[in-house]
């Protein structure tokens, strides 16, 4: 699993299958704030991505 936040337009955090190259899954960011960067961290298999005021946490596969 490869994974990113992007801002600007289509702003959100993506994950795409490493050995595919295939868009897995995304999560959008707010509109109230697509230029706000993004910051990840992993621990094990957990993802944790803060962005603004949201902080995410998701499980990888």
């Amino acid at each position: 699993m490869i994974c990113t936040g992007v801002t600007g337009t289509g702003a959100g955090l993506y994950g795409w299958d490493a050995e595919t190259g295939e868009l897995v899954w995304n999560h959008p960011a707010s509109a109230s704030a697509p230029t706000k960067r993004w910051a990840l961290t992993t621990r094990d298999r957990t993802l944790v991505a803060a962005h603004d005021k949201t902080l995410l946490a998701f499980r990888l596969s």
